[in-house]
């Protein structure tokens, strides 16, 4: 009901696309208001890093920190890419289309998740579930339509960093103003 509240304005409800992590809420409103709804790169990335620095055995740290380095890392040089191209054209008085940034994540990106898609497949049964890695590749392989989104919508950004950035100030100070 707040969520919904919060996404209505005075011309009605939101429309368009939403970008979110893996909370079943986000995945009611999108279904109920006919929303694009992609997800979270970087929250996917944090069930990877959680799982390298707890995991219990030393084959699933390293296998954390392969997801981390050769596929998540992997898809982040791909867009700080199209970043550093982006802000050339810009400097030259040129344009970056987003016809370019498609072509890039489809040339470049695309065979990563795919990668990344197939180590999930076949490393995934041999996981223990309630491992800190098993929740990682859960929380990848029920999140997957939606992680990979964004790389057929040259618009949005792999995640949604930059909103919790600006609201990082007011979570923290409400921690903090609670005692």
């Amino acid at each position: 009901e707040a969520l919904m509240s919060l996404l209505t304005g005075p011309d009605g409800r939101y429309t368009g696309k939403l970008i979110s992590d893996g909370l079943k809420i986000y995945d009611g409103l999108a279904e109920a208001w006919g929303l694009q709804h992609f997800g979270c790169l970087a929250h996917c990335r944090r069930y990877y890093v959680t799982a390298e620095k707890v995991g219990q055995s030393p084959t699933g740290r390293t296998l954390a920190r392969t997801v981390i380095r050769d596929f998540i890392g992997a898809l982040y040089a791909v867009e700080r890419h199209i970043k550093d191209r982006r802000e050339r054209c810009e400097q030259a008085g040129q344009i970056f289309s987003l016809d370019e940034v498609l072509k890039i994540r489809q040339e470049k990106s695309v065979p990563i998740a795919a990668a990344f898609k197939s180590w999930l497949d076949d490393v995934g049964p041999g996981v223990p579930p309630k491992s800190a890695l098993g929740k990682a590749i859960a929380y990848s392989q029920s999140q997957w339509p939606k992680l990979i989104r964004y790389l057929d919508d040259p618009q949005m950004p792999p995640d949604n960093n930059r909103v919790e950035q600006a609201i990082r100030p007011f979570a923290v100070g409400r921690r903090a103003w609670l005692f």
